[in-house]
């Protein structure tokens, strides 16, 4: 373990919603747009850091990563890569994410960082959660440049990416919009915003999905597909939007994505 002087977290401008004591888990309603921004790197990290922190090599590397948040000021992350650790404290997807050497995106580390300053305040709720989460991710970005030397930089790129868009011979009728819904790999089903489609199919094809379709408003939306080709019992993506009054157009978009400038192999404990 490393000791630091203690200081006192702050929060950041940024959220991500995570449970405490539960594994990481995310919320399609919540995705980011393709585009945003994420937090910028080269920003001055001034006292927020963990007085205590673990880097160690994984103990199997072929397992899956995963975290916890065992308590309020400890994060625990088990068996990632720096590529997961980067996406997921500086909320960006794969695509938005370049650079840095092979090992980054092969060798798994599992990393714990404590606040001890923080103390026990039992199971937060609303935006104690909130803020408890906020600087915890701020804490672990701020770990991730100590104990790797990690150094980023902004940079705007025209990527692939995809458009949604409507049938213009077809009548979309708008509904109230409902707080019960399905959304979820291959399923969706209730009155949704067009953009929280959008956001699903960003994760389904894994690229950024823009709205054109042009609709305002919820749409009841009752569909199912698969992106397996040798699955019979349902359509495909392309055919299920097809079916909807859908379709998907390929564009270029200028997206922000986040590039290792420099990465070093952490001194483990």
């Amino acid at each position: 373990m490393r000791t630091r002087t203690p200081h006192n977290p702050v929060s950041h401008r940024f959220s991500f919603a995570l449970a405490l004591a539960a594994l990481f888990t995310l919320s399609f309603a919540a995705i980011p747009t393709p585009c945003q921004s994420p937090p910028a790197p080269t920003q001055k990290q001034t006292g927020i850091i963990f007085d205590v922190s673990s880097v160690k090599p994984a103990r199997n590397n072929d397992t899956p990563g995963f975290i916890r948040r065992l308590d309020i000021g400890t994060v625990s992350v088990a068996s990632m890569t720096v590529y997961d650790m980067i996406e997921l404290f500086y909320y960006v997807k794969p695509y938005q994410l370049s650079g840095g050497p092979d090992w980054s995106k092969r060798e798994r580390f599992d990393v714990v960082g404590k606040d001890s300053t923080i103390g026990t305040m039992g199971q937060p709720k609303g935006d104690a959660l909130a803020a408890a989460v906020k600087a915890g991710d701020e804490q672990m970005r701020q770990l991730l440049k100590d104990r790797f030397q990690l150094e980023l930089r902004h940079e705007v790129r025209a990527l692939p990416t995809l458009m949604l868009l409507a049938d213009k011979k077809k009548k979309f009728s708008q509904v109230p919009c409902s707080s019960t819904y399905r959304l979820q790999h291959g399923v969706v089903k209730g009155a949704i915003h067009i953009a929280s489609l959008t956001s699903l199919l960003q994760v389904e094809y894994g690229m950024p999905v823009s709205d054109g379709t042009g609709l305002d408003g919820c749409y009841y939306i009752d569909t199912e597909w698969t992106n397996d080709p040798n699955n019979d019992s349902l359509p495909s993506i392309a055919t299920s939007l097809h079916d909807l009054g859908f379709g998907i157009k390929r564009v270029t978009s200028d997206v922000d994505v986040l590039i290792i400038a420099h990465l070093e192999r952490p001194q483990p404990d």
